[in-house]
């Protein structure tokens, strides 16, 4: 299940973190909004999806639960921690799993990086995201 607000202020205090408004770091945690906006993408049952900058993946859990294959990219080492050790019995790749890439989304200001390519593999994909402002208008 998804993290709650109170859980998220938990995990990032006991770990030392801030969020990094640099990179436009906000988190989903209304479990609400978490079911419409999974909801609002229409994913087809197995369905590949790339979310960028998961943050402490609440978004990237409630894909998972229902069904998808995820490829989350995170650029913040510290997010990308608490992703990979909440998530560890899912990664890997097919149905119900995760791929994490470690990286910037991008490669300069227009073009996917190399990364998230090698893991898309070419396969058809769904854009699903609360997208860090900088990302967005390059990414879409």
């Amino acid at each position: 299940m998804p993290q709650t607000l109170t859980e998220i202020k938990e995990e990032l205090a006991a770990r030392g973190i801030r969020p990094k408004h640099t990179l436009g770091q906000n988190f989903l945690h209304d479990h609400n909004q978490l079911r419409k906006l999974v909801a609002a993408a229409a994913l087809p049952a197995g369905a590949l999806v790339l979310e960028v900058g998961p943050g402490t993946g609440t978004l990237t859990e409630t894909l998972l639960d229902a069904g998808c294959e995820v490829i989350a990219c995170e650029l913040d080492r510290d997010m990308a921690a608490i992703v990979r050790t909440r998530n560890a019995h899912r990664m890997g790749a097919g149905v119900g799993c995760l791929t994490l890439v470690e990286a910037d989304c991008l490669d300069g200001k227009h073009a996917i990086s190399a990364q998230i390519l090698q893991a898309l593999a070419g396969r058809p994909f769904t854009l699903v995201a609360n997208l860090p402002y900088q990302a967005a208008t390059p990414l879409i």
